[in-house]
């Protein structure tokens, strides 16, 4: 378990997350960003994060098990982005990469070696990464 309470500054957060990618994990971005909304819920009733504890998110988030994906997320897909704030608006975000790719994976994209060089997704954001992390 990495030593999230010693991370004060950006520089700290930055080497912290570069050794998140040791060892490299076969978890799939669609389950790192649910894993990770499900836990940030948790905390939704802070104002802020202090570094360690965002740090702590991040990082549970590639070990704990995913929510499964809920079939009416793809409803609520877009919103009006003026309408939420703080959480709601990072909700709504994370809401709208997951089902992306989930969409995605459906449509056979990532069958496709050359994504990595960008490709649409069916709703029409497009996409350059598919993986929670990326060894440096």
């Amino acid at each position: 378990m990495s030593r999230t309470h010693d991370l004060r500054t950006n520089r700290d957060l930055y080497l912290f997350i570069a050794h998140l990618t040791e060892p490299r994990t076969e978890r799939s971005l669609e389950d790192y960003l649910k894993t990770l909304w499900r836990l940030a819920a948790t905390k939704r009733d802070r104002e802020a994060w202090p570094l360690p504890v965002f740090a702590g998110l991040l990082e549970a988030a590639l070990h704990e098990s995913p929510p499964p994906f809920d079939p009416r997320w793809p409803e609520v897909y877009e919103g009006d982005e003026e309408a939420h704030a703080g959480f709601a608006r990072w909700e709504a975000t994370i809401r709208a990469q997951v089902v992306d790719l989930h969409e995605m994976e459906q449509a056979g994209t990532f069958a496709n070696e050359y994504r990595y060089f960008g490709t649409a997704a069916p709703r029409g954001a497009q996409w350059y990464n598919f993986d929670p992390v990326v060894s440096l």
